[in-house]
């Protein structure tokens, strides 16, 4: 195993020593860290996700997909400021990192991380 694999682990353990909390639906973890939500794939494949504020969750109709936009590819660690999070505002509680498994460009295994942002 390559030492660059475990680079996406160690920049996560970074993060969370600033007193941020991991949350996780293992092999895939959130965390949000100062103004970002971090999101690590630590499986080999890649997978697909989108992060959207809790209370607009019910006003997106979600497109499951594995088009490259959307993906992490694995071992992967892809951060984004809260401001470019759909429907976030000062006033949100909780983000949604929804994630599904992508196997030869087909989608699958819809799972769903809350991320309290207060």
């Amino acid at each position: 195993m390559k030492f660059f694999a475990f680079a996406p682990i160690a920049l996560l353990a970074l993060l969370t020593c600033n007193n941020n909390t991991i949350y996780s639906t293992s092999p895939v973890t959130a965390v949000k860290s100062g103004a970002q939500i971090c999101i690590l794939n630590s499986l080999s494949s890649p997978i697909g996700h989108v992060a959207i504020e809790q209370k607009r969750a019910a006003l997106v109709d979600l497109n499951v997909t594995c088009d490259s936009s959307m993906l992490i590819q694995g071992h992967k660690l892809k951060c984004y400021d809260l401001d470019n999070i759909y429907g976030y505002d000062s006033l949100a509680d909780t983000v949604l990192v929804y994630w599904w498994q992508c196997q030869d460009g087909q989608p699958g295994g819809l799972t769903t991380i809350n991320v309290p942002v207060k």
